[in-house]
């Protein structure tokens, strides 16, 4: 194994341990959003303060910077960054298609520092009874780590309610994908759904 290499799951790991949240019992999770979600034993609640990159609350099984599952609702007008790294912030619009939805939610993360953020696998879902997409996120961390993760976003009304799952490819990505599915299909929305 190379020095960097080490070197990289080492500040990785210490990273993880900097950022302060709380382990959350089985169950219901108001997650700094504006909708709740089913979350199981062995996650760790970081709250929307204490993310100084996105707006929103965070879940983690092994830290923050080893694998994050991001909540966030936001209203129109409103960005997923709280900075962008020498970009212009992206901003949600109230009636995005599907591929400005996907392109907020990859430049967001470009914004921050991950690279080459690209979106695969883009599908329709419903989602408490409320038509949205899914999609696969990939791409590398600044320090040249890949990346892989998950993106649900259910808009309803004038708000977009998201979820995105982010994690390093080696290892925690394929660990906890299909943990982070049931979190997103447990996803209890705000208002009725259309009836048809």
């Amino acid at each position: 194994m190379s020095r960097s290499f080490v070197f990289a799951l080492t500040s990785l790991f210490l990273a993880a341990c900097a950022t302060t949240s709380f382990q959350v019992p089985d169950g219901r999770l108001t997650p700094g959003a504006e909708f709740t979600v089913e979350i199981s034993e062995g996650w760790a609640y970081s709250s929307p303060s204490s993310d100084q990159a996105l707006f929103g609350g965070s879940a983690t099984r092994d830290g923050m910077r080893l694998n994050r599952v991001h909540f966030v609702t936001l209203d129109d007008g409103d960005s997923l960054i709280r900075v962008a790294r020498g970009m212009e912030r992206p901003f949600y619009s109230t009636g995005s298609s599907e591929l400005e939805i996907v392109e907020l939610v990859t430049n967001s993360l470009t914004s921050i520092g991950y690279t080459t953020m690209e979106a695969d696998n883009i599908r329709p879902t419903t989602i408490d009874g409320h038509s949205g997409i899914e999609f696969g996120l990939s791409g590398k961390w600044e320090n040249g780590l890949n990346i892989k993760g998950d993106a649900a976003a259910i808009p309803v009304g004038d708000q977009l309610h998201l979820v995105v799952f982010l994690a390093p490819e080696l290892h925690y990505y394929d660990a906890l994908h299909s943990s982070v599915g049931d979190i997103i299909q447990s996803m209890d929305l705000p208002g009725s759904p259309a009836v048809g």
